[in-house]
Order: structure tokens, then sequence, then C-alpha cells
């Protein structure tokens, strides 16, 4: 009998399956071709033909395929996609017998092996326009004994010799979403995370490249988990050239113990590619999120914030509330958000989390009248919680200690004098939607800074591990807090970016993506968030000069123009500000306003110059009418002179006017004389200039940018 082909086409690519005759053992389907389209008659049997591999002397006396979930049960000598076993038994389930449904650009994938009791379903879906491959596995249990699942990869995808390349993420609280490259080894390149959140270290993603690859040139193949608890990153190259790339979910001893009847289903992997490089890969993310996967509030002009923290922290003296009110009003400010410090008692963070209550020696009124008075400015208003969080000193704990996260017999270690809570105990969770509930009815409060400070450590609930649980019980939560609230936005912030992932942002609006505020930091953590996520949903503030968490003090140009391009806002104490400060914070908060949905549904670009020394990062609209781009030295540069900056992506045949928004401070002490016309609006080029000749940046000093808009200049170009 020979083997069925299925094919499911994007606009962008085309996707081909090989499944083979049912009825033996590891004749699980496998990935043909997935790449840039192809003819419509183009014969799946031929190139399965021009791809069949020989068996070599020494092996096994067929040729192993990588399958979608690769098994030892027909020799493949790899990582399997499925471990687990029934004391021992039922280890090797072989699914003879596999069925495709075809529905709606996704497919059904029905593996069944009676002998070993196990069903496996793999779906798999290609979207319409944005080239984004998602892939998830079920498995059900239906033998009569209990099954102990240890690893199920939500997707197995072959990765093509040429990608020798590998970009990983790694990091650190305040300094999330770094990247590091290496060639891809012999053996498996693994990354596990055992946080129970996304965590801060270890970005649940992986790009593979041809060697060299950039950011506008080289083939690229990005995978991302959509998921918010602990995970499992594989590479692995086998000696023969196989290379295989899995993701999922990562299990902890007897997490999944499937009893008869149950099934586990696992998280989403999201895939794409790009012959583009990485400006490519980021553009079908992006494009992805927008129109499939983020809420619909995030659509909407995003609301230029002030966050408290920073300026007040648990300091809530009604007339500097007001104050402070006043001064964002006056700014430009759309959004007032209240942070930590307003309930019970809360007058630093080793008491009261859990009880979700007013502190009514701060607000004897209650919090009517700042509310008032913010609205009365022009301007929403938000409050920050951290539901899952309680310390040891709250009333909460007093009553409930046996709602927190444990191992029993243990003594939990404490993370920023707190616990976590078990969500997955039904009277926790209704604890919980209960007093946010209460606060969403009792105030008009338009958003929620959804805050999560420590990681999980005793990841049980007394007896047995419950991560994925406890995510799905968060998932749960904020899924009903959304339903009864349908127009509250949600922030998702972990310590800063400890929980960015596609699993959280299916339901949350925003994601604060670090708890750094210096701009020198900020740099680097937004470029690699960028790889991924679009800037509307990125937090980013202005902070104090004097940075709360690295000491440095920055000019003010410079951290307004680092968090231009997110979801703008602030962060500091504007009181402290002079009046010449303050009119240059509305002046960026105007243009913000008058660039933010070309920012927010625009092209990315970015550029790493001179070894990172300086760092470009822009967004050029979708129609190539106009592009805004900051260029941000980093440290001194190697040469007295910079390059001349080539801008690519701009309609080579329109002009441009290119125009610096800002002026330098200081720039006699390092030039003699400026390059007058990038900040006189006179300087006008093609996009092919931009591009081939490039445009010559000033000398700037380390920490300072200069953030340049370009705008068509409606002048026609006469080729010849």
């Amino acid at each position: 009998m020979k083997s069925a082909h299925y094919r499911l086409d994007s606009s962008r690519s085309t996707l081909l399956l090989e499944a083979p005759a049912t009825g033996t053992a590891g004749t699980m389907p496998r990935i043909l071709y997935w790449g840039t389209p192809l003819p419509n008659d183009e014969r799946p049997q031929s190139l399965a033909r021009a791809l069949t591999r020989p068996a070599l002397q020494g092996g096994l006396d067929d040729a192993v395929p990588l399958t979608l979930s690769p098994s030892l049960v027909n020799g493949f000598p790899g990582q399997p996609a499925l471990s687990g076993h029934r004391k021992g038994r039922n280890a090797l389930p072989g699914f003879p017998d596999v069925s495709v449904k075809e529905d709606d650009n996704s497919w059904t994938i029905l593996a069944k092996d009676t002998a070993a009791g196990l069903t496996l379903q793999i779906v798999i879906s290609l979207a319409a326009d944005s080239n984004v491959l998602a892939m998830n596995t079920r498995l059900t249990n239906d033998g009569e004994a209990d099954y102990d699942l240890q690893w199920c990869a939500a997707a197995t995808l072959p990765i093509p010799s040429s990608h020798e390349e590998i970009l990983s993420f790694r990091g650190r609280w305040c300094g999330e979403f770094q990247t590091a490259r290496r060639r891809a080894p012999v053996g498996i390149l693994m990354r596990e995370n055992r946080r129970g959140r996304t965590s801060h270290d270890s970005f649940p993603a992986m790009i593979l490249g041809t060697e060299d690859f950039n950011e506008t040139t080289g083939a690229v193949i990005g995978a991302h988990l959509a998921w918010s608890g602990n995970h499992r990153v594989l590479h692995e190259r086998l000696p023969d050239g196989t290379r295989q790339l899995q993701m999922g979910e990562l299990l902890l001893p007897g997490e999944v113990m499937l009893g008869p009847g149950q099934s586990y289903q696992s998280p989403d992997v999201c895939f794409t590619f790009s012959d583009e490089g990485l400006g490519g890969l980021s553009s079908n993310f992006h494009r992805f999120l927008r129109s499939d996967l983020l809420p619909p509030q995030t659509r909407k002009p995003r609301p230029v914030t002030l966050n408290t923290w920073e300026a007040i922290y648990f300091d809530h003296a009604p007339e500097k509330l007001s104050h402070l009110a006043k001064l964002a009003a006056q700014v430009g400010v759309e959004r007032f958000v209240l942070d930590d410090g307003w309930f019970k008692d809360r007058n630093d963070d080793r008491t009261s989390l859990g009880d979700w209550v007013l502190d009514e020696k701060k607000y004897p009124h209650g919090l009517e009248p700042l509310i008032s008075e913010v609205q009365n400015l022009g301007m929403e208003f938000g409050l920050w919680v951290e539901p899952e969080m309680v310390n040891p000193d709250s009333d909460l704990f007093r009553a409930h200690p046996d709602w927190v996260l444990h191992l029993e017999s243990l003594q939990e270690p404490t993370g920023r004098y707190q616990h976590v809570l078990n969500l997955t105990r039904p009277e926790a969770a209704q604890y919980l939607f209960d007093s946010l509930d209460a606060l969403l009815k009792a105030y008009p409060i338009s958003y929620l800074k959804w805050d999560m400070n420590r990681d999980l450590s005793h990841q049980a609930d007394g007896q047995s591990f419950v991560t994925g649980q406890q995510t799905k019980a968060l998932y749960a939560l904020i899924d009903r807090l959304r339903e009864s609230h349908p127009t509250v936005e949600i922030e998702s912030c972990a310590s800063g970016g400890g929980r960015a992932d596609f699993g959280i942002l299916r339901r949350t609006h925003r994601i604060w993506a670090s708890d750094s505020n210096d701009a020198h930091d900020r740099q680097s953590i937004q470029q690699g968030f960028s790889l991924f996520f679009p800037p509307e949903i990125m937090g980013a503030h202005i902070g104090p000069m004097h940075c709360h968490t690295t000491g440095r003090c920055l000019d003010l140009d410079f951290r307004a123009i680092t968090a231009f391009f997110g979801h703008f806002g602030l962060e500091a104490d504007l009181s402290q500000l002079s009046e010449e400060e303050l009119s240059r914070v509305t002046d960026y908060i105007a243009l913000h306003k008058d660039w933010r949905s070309i920012l927010h549904s625009g092209r990315v670009l970015r550029q790493v110059l001179e070894d990172g020394r300086a760092l470009l990062f822009g967004v050029l609209a979708q129609d190539l009418t106009k592009a805004m781009v900051s260029y941000a030295v980093m440290e001194q540069t190697r040469d007295a002179l910079t390059a001349p900056l080539r801008l690519p992506g701009l309609d080579p045949d329109r002009f441009y006017r290119v125009c610096a928004f800002n002026q330098l401070s200081n720039p006699g002490r390092r030039m003699k004389n400026m390059p007058d016309a990038l900040f006189d609006g006179s300087l006008i080029l093609s996009g092919r200039a931009i591009a081939g000749s490039g445009i010559q940046i000033p000398v700037l000093d380390p920490d300072t940018a200069l953030l340049l808009q370009i705008t068509e200049s409606g002048m026609a170009y006469v080729s010849g």
C-alpha cells in the first residue's frame, strides 16, 4: 500500500506531509517539505523519492526517517518525542493505526496503539498570511492501568543541514532576552527551565539559520513554545546528519500520571521561516500575533502610561499622588497606574500580599477621590496586583497556611519574603477571583498590572508536583476575570520579563519586558524581545535619571528614545524634573502619539553595529512612506568617525526627508562642526541612496542616541 500525501498552503509557504501505509509499527507521518510555495502541480511522490536516504553499512537494514513522533520502536537512535511507561511496560508504543483529517488549513493526525493502550493526536495548522506553523500533541491513556508520562514533545521539526548556526536565549533578572550564537554541535543541545514560570534566563525559543545570517540576509527558522511554565528546548544532530528540534513542557517526576481515560494536552509550538534573515522572521511572528492571537484591545492606540512605582514606592501620600497625577496629565499621559502599597498595611514588601482590601489609613475615603481626579484630568486608572503570592505576614496566610505550594515535611524557602498560592486548589482560585472581581466592580479600573515576583520552588500540592496544573489554573483565572470584565486590560509582569510568551499573550495585553528602566540595558533587552514580540505589547518607560536597579545616571533624551518605540510610558517622580525637562517629555509624548499608529503596526528594523558598540532600532511603515529610527551608542566607538548609516527597506524609487528629532548636548566636545542637514530638515535622499551610500551620523557620546524621522518628501524619482 502506497504512502499518502497531504498539502497545506499559505500565502508564503507550502507544507507537505507524508503518511506511510498504516498497519506497521513506527509508521508515523513525517514532514516532507516546508518552504517557499511550490507549484500547484508539484508531485509529492517525486519529492519523496528524491529525498530517499540510503541504508548505511553497519546500521539497520532500512533507513529510519525522522517522523512527527520519533521513537526507538522503528530504530530511531535519537531523542524520542514520547517517553513514559506503566511500571516498565508499554514504553515503546508503535502507533500502527494512523489517520489524517484535513480541515481549514490544518491537519489532525490520530495515531493509535491498541496493544499499548495509547492514542496520540497531533494537530498542525498553518496560518494563512503570517507563515507561522503551530503544532501540539495530545496523549490519551486507553489502557486499564496508570501511565507515567515523562516527556511528550509538543512538536518535532526536521532541521535542514544548511542551518548550521543556532541563536538561543539567556538572561537574568533585569537582563532578559540576551542572545548567544554557536555552531550546531553533534549530539544534543538542550535548555531546560524548572522555575515554574517562563523565566528570565531561558526564554523558550530557538532560531536556526544559514551561516552568518543577520537581520536582512540568510535563511532562518524560528521556534517558540507558547507556555508559561517549565519547559524543554532541544536540538539534536545525529552522526548521519539528521537534525531535529523538539519543544515541550518539562514534566517533573510523577507530575503527569494518566489514569484510564485521561489525556495530557501539550502547549503549542509556533514555528516560522524566513529567507530575509531575522527581520523577516520577526515580521512573520508579529503579523501572526497581531492577526491571530493578541486580544482586540491591542489593536487600539496604546495609552501613554505613568506607573507610580519608581516615583513614590510605598509612600502613598495623597498630596504627592495628586501632584503626580496633575503633572502626568500636563505632559500628555493617558493612563495612571497606582503600583504597590495601596492595600492593607502594605508599607514594605514583607507583609500583606494576599489581603486585597484597601488600606484605610492611606485611603480613608477609598480610592474614589484619586480615581475621580485622575479621570477628571482625562486619564484612565490602573492598579497593581500580585494575586498569585502571599506573605507569611498576612491575614490570608494566617487563616490558610495550607493554600501555598509546598511539599509535606519540607520547609519551603521564601522568595522576596513571599510564598506562592496553590491555584490548583479551587478555594484559593475562588478567593482570588472574588477579591479581584470585587475591586473591579467597586472602582472604574481599566487596567491591571499583574505582577509575579518569585520563581516557584516547591511546585507541589503537598504530595505531587503540579507545575503544569498551576500554569493552567492561572490561565483559567485570568480567562474568568476577562470574561467578567471584558474591557479591563491586563499586563503580564513577572519581576520584569519572567513571564513573556505566546501562552500568556493569549489572555493579556502587554508585557513588562524588564524591571530595569536603565536605558543602556534596555537597548539590548528590547532588541532580543522584538525578535518574537511586536512593539505595541512591550512596556517601555522613561525612568528616573538615576536608575533604580543599576545606579547609572543617564540623559533624558537617551531614556526617552529608548522607551519611545514600545507601549510608551513614564516611571519617575515628575516633580523632580525641571520645567525644561517636563517640556522635553511633553514633546516626546506628543511625537509618540503622532507616530504610534506606525510604530505599532509597521515592520521592526534592527541592526547591531560595530560589534555591539552601536544599536539601531526602528519601525518602517507597511506602505514604506515613513520610518522612525533610533541610533544609540552603547560604548566608545572603535573609529574616530562612525561609518555612514545604511538603512535598507525603504522604497528605492521614492525620496525621503531625513531629520533628527533631538539635538545633541555638548557636541563641540567631539566635533568642530555638525552635519547641519541632519538637523535642519533640508536632507532629502532617495531610498536607494539611504540604503546604498547611507547617512553620516555625528560623533555621539556613549549612552546617547539620535531619533531620526524619515518621511516621504513628495518628490518624484526620475530614472536616468
